[in-house]
């Protein structure tokens, strides 16, 4: 009887670490080469130990995607736990590395107390196989020390953490929500309002990104557009150079930013009265607001739709054979779509 009560007390301590990890809804996404889904729950498992009698909040619901870029892997993790949401980004050379990193965060975000290294846990499995007839084993005697363990191979540095009040820890090494970026890109559109009628533009652009705050420098052209009245008529295009600080909140793939603008535009009229030729180069500033949705196409490559609405505090009024011509409007819009590419990730080490 003494032999069956001590292999279910086993079996208990096994099952419940075992459940505690099973327990979660764990959805990993990663290349062939890096560990299976079966292989991170058991890290999980050996992080935890025997589970907690109880956890007031369960256990959280967690989503892990790793992607392979020249320079290693990334993983975007993230978990939800009592209606609170939390996301690391991690990057690695190995994927062994990620999948450790990952491991350690996920059991942290159920247990606190959680070891930092992984103990490798019993499986329900084996356990189960065991009959009543488990062997008895004897206690130790008090002035007996227990029997020595052979060493283990030295393990692979774990992942060490700065301690963040209200989070999980961050691994070291693991870029923060505002690591930088910096990117490169291209895109069209259509503007009303500034120009006599619609006109086409093109733009380029370079944008820094740090987290969830973004600076973009952009040059555009937009023209050509056409004048007319009684005198003759003139064709009408324009340049800017813009500054675009924008706050971006990104997910896993696709991200939604809200921008302000400031723009120096220079608009370029030429025309042909009923005598005479008549050219004019006037400069002039302009403000706006927009929204842009981005979405990532493939690693490094990033699609976009933008919609703005921009004031011009000064409009010029353009005269022609002495007779008005055009003159811009208060209010103007502008529709772009455009693409661009990521070249680089910064990091900071904790």
């Amino acid at each position: 009887m003494r032999r069956a009560g001590l292999g279910l007390a086993v079996w208990m301590v096994a099952a419940a670490a075992h459940a505690e990890a099973d327990s979660l809804s764990f959805a990993w996404v990663a290349p062939e080469t890096c560990p299976t889904r079966e292989e991170v729950l058991a890290r999980v498992r050996g992080h935890l130990g025997a589970a907690p009698d109880s956890l007031p909040n369960g256990a959280p619901e967690v989503v892990a995607e790793v992607t392979q870029s020249a320079t290693g892997y990334a993983l975007e993790l993230k978990w939800t736990l009592a209606e609170a949401s939390e996301s690391r980004h991690i990057e690695a050379s190995t994927c062994n590395e990620v999948a450790r990193a990952a491991a350690l965060v996920i059991a942290l975000a159920i247990d606190p107390n959680a070891r930092l290294d992984a103990t490798p846990q019993p499986s329900v499995e084996s356990q189960t196989s065991t009959d009543a007839s488990v062997p008895a084993i004897p206690p130790p005697s008090r002035a007996t020390p227990p029997a020595a363990v052979p060493p283990s191979p030295a393990p692979l540095p774990e992942p060490k953490f700065a301690e963040a009040r209200g989070a999980a820890p961050t691994p070291r090494g693991a870029t923060r929500e505002w690591s930088g970026r910096a990117t490169i890109g291209l895109e069209g559109g259509v503007e009303v309002g500034a120009l006599p009628e619609p006109a086409a533009g093109l733009g380029v652009g370079a944008e820094a990104e740090w987290g969830q705050v973004a600076l973009g420098l952009q040059a555009r052209w937009f023209g050509v557009a056409q004048a007319e009245n009684a005198a003759g008529h003139a064709h009408f295009s324009e340049g800017m150079l813009a500054l675009v600080p924008c706050a971006t909140q990104r997910w896993a793939r696709a991200g939604l930013s809200g921008c302000v603008t400031a723009e120096l535009a220079a608009t370029y009229a030429t025309g042909r009265g009923v005598d005479h030729p008549d050219t004019r180069l006037v400069w002039n500033a302009r403000l706006g607001a927009g929204w842009r949705v981005q979405v990532t196409a493939s690693r490094g490559l990033r699609v976009g739709l933008g919609a703005w609405v921009l004031g011009m505090p000064q409009r010029p009024q353009y005269v022609l054979g002495g007779v008005d011509l055009f003159r811009p409007e208060s209010l103007q819009a502008r529709l772009l779509a455009g693409f661009d590419y990521e070249w680089g990730r910064g990091r900071r080490a904790e």
